[in-house]
């Protein structure tokens, strides 16, 4: 606080203070209390400390911690109480309480009587039926473990007063919430009537079952077949390891009773809790079904006569998305179908693209709904689905279709039955669509959508606010403060300036000050959208004496290598960067900015502070570090996969990671599940790291420098693409030469 503010501080809390082992609560420009210098003294006496309550604090939680605060210190009377709550709590609780109270004054009532107030303010009474209506139907997300799952159900238990039989409500609802599966198979084997039957023993039991899927799931992963995807004139081909000429053995092994294949063993089947196509029952698939005479209704993609399944070794997640084998233990596919849309007598209908299959199929009831009557050709092949299942088409029919104007003459087999319509690849490569990965698949997008619908917190429109810790600024010993009167602005912007002030004040990034020693005048830069962005000039007064956040920034050449060999990528954009950091209270004052309209203080990190950059990234880094794909340049991340289901599994953690550390994203600026994307300056694919153009051009097209300051200009524009040209060192070092002093 600048020396020249009034201080104005009721008698009766400077004596509170002498006398009180208590915490007065955090000091900032808003609060008319200065502290006195005994409470660091009074600090040290002190067993525990509530904290502060604020308009974000559990309300129920705090008090309680405040009678054991009063306890653990021996404070009985009531006046002490008193006076301790109104100095821990934050300055707009207290205005709210303020308000509660009149036209009483807050002194004047009791400890008791204030708790009151502020528990029904902060948490007001809820309808008890509402509250055990959520607790019903409570149910188990996908990626919360078993412990989480356990304490939310508790903590929903809390507010429906069950009274004694919570403990037996709370344990049914964990056991019917947790959802089909393994987990729960187990937990239905344990005697609910039994007393010892509690929440805590089953938490242990389902603890535990989680933890030997897991060990399952990462041993399957190890001793799974080789299975390879090789690109080969654009199209996805595979690669199996060579199989032995013994019949029904592969080097000694003999074959799985599951799925008949013999390059692992029956109990490690990743197929073992899929259900039989022939007869229904789980536990095999059909080629070691003892009932193949007996046929089982299911839908089937194909293959041709010629692709047996002992030609595909293994690979669940080629069985995933060709062909629609029954899994009971998932209850969502991994990905959704690749699509494409084609015009066939001017309507358009989406195909899925199946490269496992020679031949494009169409089910008889698709053909009769969506082409109608047409010639059907005598049928002149035999398919088969991947279980051995053979399949005589009714016929084939002639089809005129048309995809992004180009148009061809494919032939489409007709099949009893059948799922949606499928384009094969001979008439994939006819249509010249050669990466089935650069479509505009209408699934990848509707994952996409799926996932953005699970966190609308993080596109919110508000300002973020990053709940990690808040942002330090030290200054070196001995400095002394500067003040800079406010810079003219022009007339064309003054408007626009003044607008943005007012916005910042409106969420609470700047608030107004009289008077103060540390000024910086402002330089409004004007953004793509017409409007400015707020700059304070702090190269000439803060930063020359700020101490330097010791965080490194990355490389770019480093972060390009750590996303090697992905193939799809999203581009993230933080919505108003830096100033999604709080400053802590003692570091506000050397933010002051002086304005056309006054003298304002940040209460978020600003933009120009030269820690800025180092302080943000930190923080950033620290949310997303645990996450794979992901990596952070400031406020631009970009997620990374080598499949859609890594991409998408990434942005969903990355999303949940930024909306639990309370961090607001900006939807319009971000690019999802893209091929390829731009980023920092360069274009990355799947092929590597790229120039762009407009940079070359840019580069091409420079003038011929004339003097220093412009060599300095070029080199800076052409080193930035250095490592795409050959002896680029040597090339450019008749230049730099140029530099040194009294070159000519």
């Amino acid at each position: 606080m600048p020396q020249s503010a009034q201080i104005n501080e009721p008698p009766t809390v400077r004596t509170i203070y002498s006398q009180v082992i208590g915490s007065p609560g955090t000091f900032d420009q808003d609060t008319n209390i200065n502290e006195p210098p005994t409470v660091r003294t009074i600090y040290s006496q002190v067993i525990g400390c509530p904290g502060t309550f604020d308009q974000d604090t559990n309300v129920k939680i705090y008090f309680a911690r405040l009678k054991n605060f009063f306890a653990a210190n021996g404070i009985t009377q009531e006046s002490k109480k008193r006076a301790i709550l109104l100095t821990s709590i934050s300055g707009e609780a207290h205005k709210t309480l303020f308000s509660l109270c009149l036209p009483e004054d807050p002194d004047n009532k009791t400890f008791e009587s204030l708790s009151d107030i502020l528990q029904k303010h902060y948490e007001p009474k809820k309808s008890y039926f509402a509250a055990r209506h959520q607790f019903c139907l409570a149910r188990k997300n996908h990626e919360e473990s078993v412990s989480q799952w356990g304490a939310r159900v508790r903590e929903l238990a809390s507010k429906c007063s069950f009274g004694p039989e919570l403990e037996i409500v709370v344990r049914d609802i964990f056991v019917v919430g947790m959802g089909s599966g393994k987990i729960q198979d187990r937990l239905l084997e344990e005697d609910a009537s039994a007393a010892s039957t509690t929440l805590g023993k089953l938490m242990e039991v389902a603890t535990t079952r989680e933890a030997n899927i897991n060990a399952s799931k990462e041993w399957s992963k190890e001793t799974s077949g080789a299975f390879h995807f090789t690109k080969q004139e654009g199209f996805l081909t595979q690669t199996t390891p060579k199989r032995t000429s013994g019949r029904g053995q592969a080097n000694g092994k003999e074959k799985c009773q599951v799925c008949g294949r013999s390059n692992h063993d029956t109990g490690l089947c990743r197929f073992k809790n899929y259900s039989c196509n022939t007869c229904g029952v789980v536990g095999h698939l059909a080629p070691m079904c003892k009932n193949r005479g007996t046929k089982h209704k299911s839908q089937n993609k194909f293959l041709t006569e010629n692709e047996r399944p002992g030609d595909h070794e293994s690979s669940v997640e080629l069985i995933d998305s060709f062909f629609a084998i029954n899994d009971i233990s998932r209850d969502k596919l991994k990905v959704a179908p690749y699509r494409v849309k084609l015009i066939i007598g001017g309507r358009p209908i989406a195909f899925e693209i199946d490269t496992g299959s020679v031949h494009s199929i169409i089910s008889e009831s698709t053909f009769k709904a969506l082409i109608g009557p047409k010639v059907i050709v005598t049928n002149d092949v035999e398919l088969s689905d991947y279980v051995a299942n053979r399949i005589t088409p009714i016929g084939k029919v002639a089809l005129t279709v048309t995809h992004n104007d180009k148009t061809i003459g494919i032939w489409v087999y007709i099949v009893p039955n059948g799922g949606p319509p499928i384009l094969g690849r001979n008439d994939i490569a006819t249509l010249g669509i050669k990466n089935v990965f650069e479509c505009k698949f209408t699934g990848a997008e509707d994952s996409v959508k799926t996932i953005l619908k699970k966190y609308p917190n993080v596109f919110s429109e508000e300002l973020g606010t990053f709940k990690g810790y808040k942002i330090s600024l030290t200054t070196r010993p001995g400095t002394t403060p500067k003040f800079f009167k406010h810079r003219p602005v022009p007339l064309a912007l003054r408007t626009k300036v003044e607008a943005e002030i007012d916005r910042l004040l409106a969420i609470n990034a700047l608030i107004p000050v009289d008077h103060s020693e540390w000024a910086t005048p402002v330089v409004p830069i004007l953004k793509e959208d017409g409007s400015v962005r707020l700059c304070g000039d702090f190269k000439i007064s803060v930063n020359p004496v700020l101490v330097s956040t010791e965080y490194p920034l990355p490389k770019i050449e480093h972060l390009y290598a750590r996303i090697a060999g992905a193939k799809f990528f999203s581009k993230i954009d933080l919505k108003d960067a830096y100033q999604q950091l709080v400053l802590d209270d003692s570091s506000r004052a050397l933010t002051t900015i002086n304005t056309i309209k006054g003298l304002f203080r940040y209460t978020r990190v600003p933009f120009g502070l030269k820690s800025s950059a180092s302080e943000f990234q930190k923080a950033i880094d620290s949310i997303t570090k645990k996450v794979e794909g992901v990596k952070v340049f400031i406020d631009d991340i970009i997620v990374s996969g080598k499949t859609m289901p890594e991409h998408n599994i990434r942005l969903e953690q990355l999303l949940k990671a930024l909306g639990s550390a309370g961090l607001r994203v900006r939807e319009r600026k971000c690019t999802f599940m893209q091929t390829e994307v731009e980023y920092l300056g360069h274009k990355i694919d799947g092929q590597g790291l790229h120039t762009l153009d407009k940079h070359t051009i840019a580069i091409k097209e420079a003038a011929a420098p004339q003097d220093r300051s412009e060599l300095k200009s070029f080199l800076g524009l052409v080193t930035y693409y250095t490592k795409f040209v050959k002896n680029a060192a040597r090339i450019l070092k008749l230049l730099y030469d140029l530099l040194k002093t009294g070159a000519k």
